[in-house]
């Protein structure tokens, strides 16, 4: 069976556990994105919606609780070191558990290689077609 969105033939079932993680950093009506790269440093290889605004995600490691993943992966590719505590989770989407975090402030993020830029979006401006 191929998924709806993707076109790509699905390979989880409905009760397999999340693969990965994403978490939406707020602040107020704002939500922080970054825009993926284009193509990996290290492998050389195209990356999966290269060139894309998008939140925070990664996958989660063997054994890793889903918060403690979606932590890991927002200091790894923010330098920004949370509160685990406040990780929301709010939904799974196919193979992605995602999280929403509240911010007490604007934060201004050390993106790692995997982003080239970000970006603060007023949530109710951002189109999703």
């Amino acid at each position: 069976m191929k998924d709806a969105h993707t076109g790509k033939e699905k390979t989880r079932t409905p009760y397999e556990p999340a693969r990965f993680v994403g978490t939406a950093l707020l602040f107020g009506d704002l939500v922080l994105l970054a825009k993926r790269i284009e193509v990996c440093p290290h492998t050389k290889k195209k990356v999966e919606y290269g060139g894309y605004w998008s939140i925070f995600c990664g996958a989660v490691e063997e054994n890793e609780a889903y918060h403690v993943a979606a932590h890991r992966e927002i200091l790894e590719e923010t330098g920004l070191d949370l509160d685990k505590s406040k990780f929301i989770h709010r939904e799974l989407v196919r193979d992605l558990r995602l999280y929403t975090y509240e911010l007490d402030e604007m934060v201004y993020p050390a993106l790692n290689y995997e982003h080239t830029e970000w970006g603060y979006f007023k949530i109710n401006k951002i189109d999703v077609s």
